[in-house]
């Protein structure tokens, strides 16, 4: 017996961060981890692929991050480099200027020299697990004043989303996120549809604007 949708998993919305939030957040963590957090909203890359980037994958020059690896943790094993997600999460990504320069300020404080160096660290230098970063992130929830409930993976969103409004195709979302398939993407397409008032309400003044002048 076949129900239809059965097997198609239904993830529950959950509230959008804004760029105040991302401020917020970035303002309240430990120094080291505030680049971390703009990247992250910035570029969309997956926590695995942000704690796997070394120096030789970044490219400042061309404000670029080249994702060809991911930290994950192996039980018995510890920390160890492997192959992103998927085919498609190989991929090199461009941030806005302003990252950049906080990454470039970043490198400068926290990372060292060599080439193969992981961009961020733990606050003691090691790779950067979730079970290191986890407790970071929730005080800085608490001293921004955002819910509890509010995950490292909702940057990620922000990331899809601001693509998706800033007039990126289906194509080139799949590709900037990483993503194999178009449904991860076209819930972005569909979160920057919801903007749409909010678009007509800014052109209303930009148009009444221009033309009381």
């Amino acid at each position: 017996v076949h129900i239809k949708g059965a097997a198609v998993e239904q993830a529950a919305e959950r509230p959008a961060l804004d760029w105040d939030d991302v401020q917020k957040i970035a303002a309240a963590i430990e120094p080291r981890f505030s680049a971390f957090v703009w990247v992250a909203a910035t570029s969309g890359l997956r926590f695995g692929e942000l704690t796997g980037l070394t120096r030789d994958n970044v490219d400042l020059d061309e404000r670029t991050l080249r994702v060809d690896q991911a930290l994950m943790f192996i039980r018995g094993e510890g920390p160890m480099l492997g192959p992103p997600k998927s085919t498609a999460a190989h991929r090199t990504v461009t941030i806005p200027a302003t990252a950049a320069e906080m990454l470039a300020d970043h490198l400068d404080a926290f990372t060292p020299d060599e080439p193969h160096a992981f961009v961020f660290t733990s606050l003691k230098g090691s790779p950067l697990l979730n079970r290191y970063f986890a407790p970071s992130w929730k005080k800085a929830l608490a001293r921004a004043g955002l819910p509890s409930t509010t995950r490292f993976h909702d940057l990620r969103h922000l990331a899809g989303t601001s693509a998706a409004t800033a007039g990126a195709s289906l194509r080139e979302i799949m590709s900037r996120m990483g993503h194999s398939s178009s449904d991860a993407s076209l819930r972005y397409l569909k979160a920057s549809e919801r903007r749409d008032s909010e678009i007509a309400d800014a052109i209303e003044q930009r148009m009444r604007g221009d033309l009381d002048q």
